[in-house]
């Protein structure tokens, strides 16, 4: 890996953030940064769990050339990052790829869960959204230094995997424990809803990414015939994708990235027919054997990443 890669190690200085509201007044009106929008980086733990290995370096090996790809581990050691940057630098140009070293990251894997949601303000700044994670791996800080963003928190715990919405504010989640402590208002502040919809939990371990996503600001892919009603009746297009017998498969858990569909396979007559239903939305698809990743983690594609717009920005990072 030639040395120009960005090794970057956190923890980064809370100097480099500002508070969300500022003495000269107000912060501006947040709206949902959504999955269609236009991504800049793709965050995954750079440890390997649950079979997931090749999956990984697939979603790295097919990143568009204009998507740089953040890896997190809990190791300092320059042994251990440089082996984590050549190992994905077979895939990504090293202007591309960054390591940041969090010390509780050692057995944090599902990246959409635990790292800061991302919205934009009024002007285009992008601001996180920090909500408590129950595994206590609370990146926020570090994370909105790295990528230049205001950081707002709230004392509630959440998991972005349950909660996927439109730019324009039309926002979803399953209705939990969690959920029902975090109010319409507190939805609409810190994460720009202007309409929240509590959905319940059918399947899965109960996140609304298992059962269904935005692809637009009108149109929403999920295999789910009741919340295909709530979605329609909210005046979004809705398409069915097919959805295996097996709890823990599920095709809408997918990562979307300019134009490229990451698609979880089976190995089930249905894949071709999920491929197909992103196709048919604009999408390049890329399907990735994600088997072991549900069996083992109950979890997919979605779930082990998170997307942000722009790029991290180093400046900001101790070398």
């Amino acid at each position: 890996m030639p040395r120009r890669a960005l090794l970057i190690v956190a923890l980064l200085t809370s100097a480099s953030l500002s508070s969300f509201a500022s003495p000269a007044g107000p912060a501006p009106p947040l709206r949902p940064f959504a999955d269609y929008e236009a991504v800049g980086s793709v965050v995954m733990a750079a440890w390997d769990a649950y079979g997931a290995g090749d999956l990984k370096r697939a979603i790295a090996r097919h990143l568009p050339s204009d998507v740089t790809l953040v890896l997190y581990g809990y190791s300092t050691d320059p042994r251990t990052r440089r082996n984590v940057l050549d190992d994905y630098g077979q895939f990504v140009s090293a202007n591309r790829l960054v390591y940041i070293a969090f010390p509780k990251a050692r057995n944090m894997f599902w990246s959409r869960d635990a790292m800061p949601v991302a919205l934009r303000d009024s002007r285009g700044a992008v601001v996180f959204a920090d909500g408590r994670y129950w595994g206590g791996f609370e990146p926020d800080r570090e994370m909105a230094g790295l990528f230049g963003a205001t950081l707002q928190s709230h004392e509630f715990r959440f998991e972005g995997g349950n909660f996927i919405a439109n730019h324009l504010g039309d926002c979803f989640t399953v209705d939990s424990a969690d959920t029902r402590t975090m109010t319409d208002a507190l939805f609409a502040d810190r994460y720009g809803c202007r309409a929240v919809t509590r959905l319940p939990k059918r399947g899965g371990i109960g996140h609304i990414d298992e059962r269904a996503r935005f692809t637009s600001a009108t149109t929403v892919l999920t295999d789910t015939v009741e919340y295909a009603s709530a979605f329609s009746r909210a005046g979004l297009t809705v398409v069915r994708l097919p959805r295996p017998a097996n709890d823990r498969q599920t095709y809408v858990n997918s990562l979307l990235v300019n134009g490229v569909a990451f698609v979880p396979q089976f190995q089930r007559a249905e894949d071709a027919e999920a491929l197909q239903a992103y196709r048919d939305l604009g999408f390049q698809t890329i399907g990735l054997d994600a088997r072991s990743l549900a069996a083992k983690g109950s979890g997919l594609i979605h779930c082990l990443t998170m997307t942000y717009p722009g790029t991290p920005m180093a400046e900001r990072a101790r070398w």
